[in-house]
């Protein structure tokens, strides 16, 4: 039978399989590693900012028994960025220290005490869709007022605006980099809440910003 590989590995219905020995260790051993993409996906687009976050299911077994916790290699463009100590199961791990903006061909080698160890493969476009706002809420307010924010990336993005979480209408623009106004109604007396944060379509997936929050006091 034929198996699909991954860096020269065999694989059997999407899971990464090694044998004793042969993930480049010295000691002789008979454990089975066993590694898996439960991610949901191989290939996505992440706002710089925000988190990215892969999830692999692994196991190192050895005459029934586990061989205990192992170790996560990230390497980002040919570059090793980190190596981070995973107990066997399912395990998650944010890629966001690792990513740079633009195209990341991020490749994980899970490994087990012998050393034995499979490669799964992620692409991630980390692209500069962001929001920034450098408005202060430094006084009560007493009527409504203009909230300024600069989103930034290419193409329509939708910006959405939640007082107390409740949406007001939204805002549609292609600016980027341009600071830009949005009128915030008045409100009750008392505290209350803005969270401000825009939502664009790359290549069919719907995408969200990074999102910035507030309190602020009405009289």
């Amino acid at each position: 039978m034929v198996y699909p590989t991954f860096d020269n590995e065999r694989s059997e219905n999407g899971i990464i399989l090694a044998g004793g020995g042969g993930g480049g260790g010295t000691d002789t051993n008979n454990a089975i590693l066993t590694a898996t993409n439960i991610t949901g996906w191989l290939s996505k687009a992440v706002p710089v900012g925000n988190d990215c976050i892969v999830q692999i299911r692994w196991s190192s077994i050895e005459d029934d028994a586990p061989t205990g916790s192992g170790s996560a290699r990230i390497t980002v463009n040919n570059t090793i960025r980190g190596i981070v100590q995973i107990d066997q199961g399912d395990i998650s791990i944010n890629l966001k220290p690792y990513l740079s903006t633009g195209q990341n061909t991020v490749k994980i080698r899970i490994s087990d005490v012998y050393d034995n160890g499979r490669t799964l493969n992620f692409n991630i476009n980390y692209i500069n869709f962001r929001i920034e706002s450098t408005f202060i809420f430094d006084a009560p307010f007493t009527q409504s007022f203009l909230y300024t924010f600069t989103p930034y990336g290419t193409g329509v993005k939708t910006i959405h605006f939640k007082v107390d979480g409740i949406e007001l209408p939204t805002m549609e623009t292609s600016a980027s980099g341009a600071q830009l106004n949005y009128l915030i109604p008045a409100q009750t007396h008392g505290g209350h809440s803005l969270e401000v944060y825009f939502t664009a379509t790359l290549d069919g997936e719907e995408i969200e910003s990074n999102k910035l929050y507030n309190e602020f006091m009405f009289i």
